[in-house]
């Protein structure tokens, strides 16, 4: 009854996984879905729109306004000199800063107040007022700048999203092709294991024939558990792989995963035709990248940060301020000394009459202290290593990955045309050790010893192609647009 409930709770849980099967393709359209990676992707695009909208805001037109209002029970300590309350004051307005170093506020303003003899008098005041940067930002020297390097910073982070979208493509395809190299591992394992499985059952007839040992038998079992020992290392391996796709792809999850679709012989001979393009091109073939893009973006963002770093720190403003003014203040009853006004009063009054009036200023701010400029420097200093490393990491990244790539690939490719010659003359000997065992002619330890070495050198033509497929990924990543049949999956 007990061993009926397991195998009916086991029947349920395999019917609950679905199991499927993944290509190359799958994988590739899988990486242009919602995914943690491709989010995370988005969200750095972002900030440099972020940054540059922040930027544009900084000279956006802004509305603001505000209300106060103030009583006080103060006493008049002369006739002549009223005590105003309540007072409401009202203002709004809409104020600009502009890239070439100058300001603009547009402001209209009520002041209402009562006090005795006095009601509701009502003041309005219309004023522009401008203000002009005459030293440090003078006609927008470093606005400008600081607002072309956030759209020059937006552009590099758009390119750096298709490279990294590249990135999280190949490093998609390598853990695929990983995990076709360990369902070919496990293939050529499986084969080994059952070629065990039968020398094992061979042997123990020889013993009941008296023809074969304790010991001869022994080392066929102790075969067997060795293939089947790493047969459970590979189930481990496509685990561990299994695992690190369903974290890249959660839609994964809740599914059994194999791989399909491959074919071997086309891929070695796309990357072989790739590796010809490559070769082909003597220099780091800027075409290919959008590297090249963002060197010279980062060259025009250290030209304006240069710039922006050698401003003075001395600070002068130019304010002009042109206003007109309206009172609404009129006598209730001729003799009666009582007042009022409305604020239709006092609009009337603007119109009436010119109280218009024109201020100007001047406000300059100069750092005394040797901190500001200590700070000033160091920033400097930081900026321009920063960009300068920046820059040289990007043409050394560019030229080593081109510069090497033909000759590892060329390398990895005798050794695995090494590697398959070695097999050929590996599996004659086999044959033909086989035969000689067969006939007590060697002793069993030379063939087990040399099908070893058959099985391990078919393991590593199988880790070597991965290598080449992963080195080849690996130069897509900086160089994403090469033109191939590997690259265009």
């Amino acid at each position: 009854m007990k061993k009926l409930v397991l195998a009916m709770l086991a029947i349920t849980v395999c019917a609950n996984v679905s199991a499927i099967e993944i290509s190359e393709s799958t994988i590739v359209e899988l990486t242009k879905k919602s995914t943690p990676s491709l989010d995370r992707i988005k969200s750095q695009r972002l900030m440099g729109k972020k940054d540059l909208l922040a930027a544009e805001d900084n000279l956006a037109f802004k509305l603001y306004g505000g209300y106060s209002h103030e009583t006080t029970k103060e006493k008049a300590i002369n006739p002549f000199i009223p005590v105003f309350s309540p007072i409401n004051q009202y203002e709004l307005g809409v104020s600009k800063n502009y890239k070439y170093g100058m300001s603009s506020k547009l402001q209209a303003s009520v002041d209402s107040r009562t006090a005795n003899g006095f009601n509701s008098i009502n003041t309005s005041i219309l004023s522009l007022e401008l203000g002009f940067d005459l030293w440090s930002d003078f006609m927008g020297r470093i606005t400008k700048r600081q607002l072309e390097n956030a759209s020059l910073s937006n552009k590099q982070k758009s390119l750096k999203e298709q490279i990294d979208m590249k990135a999280f493509e190949s490093s998609s395809r390598k853990l695929y092709w990983a995990m076709v190299a360990n369902a070919q591992k496990y293939k050529l394992t499986q084969k080994l294991l059952k070629t065990a499985q039968k020398q094992s059952k061979e042997a123990k007839k020889r013993q009941q024939n008296s023809i074969a040992d304790r010991s001869e038998v022994a080392r066929y079992r102790s075969q067997v558990s060795m293939r089947e020992g790493q047969l459970l290392i590979l189930k481990y391996e496509k685990e561990n792989l299994v695992k690190n796709l369903k974290t890249t792809f959660p839609s994964l999850n809740g599914q059994n995963i194999n791989v399909s679709g491959y074919n071997l012989d086309k891929t070695v001979a796309e990357v072989l035709s790739c590796t010809q393009v490559i070769s082909s091109k003597k220099k780091a073939p800027y075409d290919y990248t959008f590297y090249d893009e963002i060197v010279s973006l980062l060259n025009d963002v250290q030209k304006n940060q240069e710039i922006i770093d050698d401003s003075s720190s001395i600070d002068v403003q130019l304010t002009t301020k042109f206003k007109t003014t309206g009172v609404g203040s009129n006598e209730v009853t001729p003799g009666s000394n009582r007042y009022e006004g409305s604020f239709q009063d006092s609009l009337d009054d603007i119109d009436d009459n010119d109280r218009s009036g024109l201020e100007a200023g001047l406000v300059f701010n100069i750092p005394l202290g040797s901190t500001s400029s200590d700070l000033k420097e160091v920033n400097k200093i930081i900026n321009k290593n920063r960009l300068k490393a920046e820059l040289q990491e990007v043409d050394a990244n560019l030229v080593s990955t081109h510069s090497q790539i033909a000759s590892a690939i060329r390398i990895l490719s005798n050794v695995m045309k090494t590697q398959k010659e070695n097999a050929q003359n590996l599996s004659t000997r086999v044959k033909d050790m086989r035969k000689k065992y067969s006939q007590a002619r060697i002793p069993l330890y030379a063939l087990i010893q040399d099908e070893d070495e058959l099985m391990n050198n078919d393991l590593n033509i199988i880790d070597t192609q991965l290598t080449i497929l992963n080195t080849l990924l690996d130069y897509f990543i900086v160089f994403s647009e090469t033109p191939c049949a590997f690259n265009r999956k």
